[in-house]
């Protein structure tokens, strides 16, 4: 098999939890470790004592996050929100365990942006080229997630899989750069949980009758929060594309390249307020990833929404400046760290 080839498969493998084994010879151990292989194969000549192989054993009932070093060593803090009288514990961080995303970075003014009065005073943003500055429109598809991953409380609540899509600015706050968030549309109104334990300000919801319990999205987002119909994902042609609907309607679809990927891992920072404080989300990421700064590999369509039309009022360029293709992929959600007073 070709290597590179070989190392992608490699690769694939390691992103579920599974262990490579390269460049193995056919014997059997009097002592230790090793696995029934059939006679058959010998002697059909499938398998030689005279060749090298790779074993890659992927476990098929892994425990989530016990033997996975990416979450060894979290120190864990709780933080007791409340919400409509209702008041919660929520144990940060908390961790994706499998999620797939596709992303964009386009450009908007600043002027605009300033004037709408997106951002708080205490953040700057980031100028990308005269004027202007950069837009993330974030694609998710969350497979499962781990709320409490201490297992401490006794009635750990279950999400079915959800998707989301999320539309921030790149600020700066003291030179440390990251994202401010100013739309999260997302699909399942029980799956609010994430971006209000995250966020806590100007809450929109499409639709009032849907709206259950939360937790999520109101702590570490204060924006603009709404829940969408519909946010689907799908391939295409050499791409991934997600369209999202709010009812009949169309707020905006992108589409991604489908880009070669490796694995990596990546630290980033979500900004928020909440009540009247400034405070910063690190968001730690493992998992196949590509990235792109060719402008034909995104494509975003805006539809006739306030969302939609907010970019557009925005003077959004729907050439992108770079995209990412990110599959498998694992999150630390947290530290949560008050910056200071917002002015």
């Amino acid at each position: 098999m070709d290597e590179k080839k070989l190392l992608a498969i490699c690769d694939e493998a390691r992103a579920i939890g599974g262990v490579n084994l390269r460049h193995q010879k056919l014997r059997v151990h009097a002592n230790g470790a090793k696995f029934t292989i059939n006679k058959n194969y010998l002697d059909d000549e499938i398998l030689s004592d005279r060749n090298l192989y790779t074993m890659i054993l992927i476990p098929e009932f892994a425990d989530e996050t016990g033997d996975d070093e990416f979450f060894h060593g979290i120190k864990f803090e709780e933080i007791k929100f409340v919400y409509n009288e209702l008041t919660m514990n929520l144990i940060l961080p908390f961790f994706v365990l499998d999620s797939n995303l596709i992303s964009a970075k386009f450009t908007a003014s600043i002027s605009k942006i300033q004037s709408f009065r997106l951002l708080p005073k205490n953040l700057t943003p980031v100028e990308v080229s005269p004027g202007r500055c950069a837009i993330f429109i974030n694609c998710f598809e969350i497979k499962k997630f781990e709320l409490d991953p201490r297992h401490m409380q006794e009635s750990k609540p279950s999400f079915d899989p959800f998707n989301k899509c999320s539309i921030a600015i790149l600020v700066s706050h003291e030179a440390v750069k990251g994202i401010y968030p100013f739309d999260v549309i997302n699909g399942d109104q029980g799956m609010l949980l994430g971006d209000y334990i995250v966020n806590p300000f100007n809450i929109n919801v499409a639709d009032s009758n849907r709206f259950q319990g939360v937790v999520g999205d109101y702590v570490m987002n204060p924006f603009h929060i709404q829940i969408a119909d519909s946010i689907r994902f799908r391939d295409t042609e050499g791409g991934r594309t997600c369209e999202v609907f709010s009812g009949q309607k169309l707020v905006l679809k992108l589409n991604v390249k489908k880009l070669p990927t490796n694995i990596r891992i990546t630290m980033s920072a979500i900004y928020s307020q909440h009540k009247g404080k400034l405070q910063r989300l690190q968001i730690t990421q493992k998992g196949n990833m590509g990235k792109s700064t060719a402008g034909d590999d995104a494509q975003l369509i805006l539809g006739d929404h306030d969302v939609a039309r907010r970019l557009k009022d925005l003077e959004i360029n729907l050439q992108s400046i770079s995209c990412n293709y990110c599959t498998n992929v694992k999150c630390i959600i947290g530290p949560l760290n008050i910056i200071e007073r917002i002015e």
